[in-house]
């Protein structure tokens, strides 16, 4: 089997190392993104996920979307920005993407099984460093 290859780290200067007044100076840290493409079904609509992480656990995203449902969730995700990776790993309760997802998407007619509000969960995961980056594949057939 293949190695498979990491996504790319952006070198970033976030903190700084303590100094005499107490500040912390050049102290580098690594920046990941995580980009996934979704194509959601039989509706036709399509999604592109950019997640970032600074840190290793905060993460944000960038949400593009042909469905005006998708839309209207990222704009109500963007509202609860940054979410922390690993506490939306192993929640007490529902995961605050699909707690946010689920009653839009009923509401406004939308399949609650829509795969997107999942891949910006697989996108936070990448970011944080959390999951490796792989492929998801639903085949779907009727008989």
């Amino acid at each position: 089997m293949p190695h498979k290859r990491l996504p790319a780290l952006k070198k970033q200067k976030l903190y700084t190392e303590p100094t005499e007044n107490g500040l912390i100076e050049n102290m580098e840290i690594y920046q990941m993104e995580a980009n996934v493409k979704v194509d959601a079904g039989i509706c036709g609509f399509k999604t592109k996920i950019t997640a970032t992480a600074t840190d290793g656990m905060t993460v944000e995203w960038k949400i593009e979307s042909s469905c005006d449902i998708i839309k209207e969730l990222a704009i109500l995700l963007e509202k609860k920005l940054p979410i922390n990776a690993i506490q939306e790993l192993g929640p007490k309760n529902e995961s605050l993407i699909k707690e946010t997802a689920r009653p839009l998407l009923i509401t406004k007619g939308c399949c609650e099984a829509c795969v997107v509000p999942d891949a910006i969960c697989k996108a936070m995961y990448v970011a944080a460093g959390l999951a490796l980056p792989k492929n998801v594949l639903l085949e779907i057939t009727g008989k």
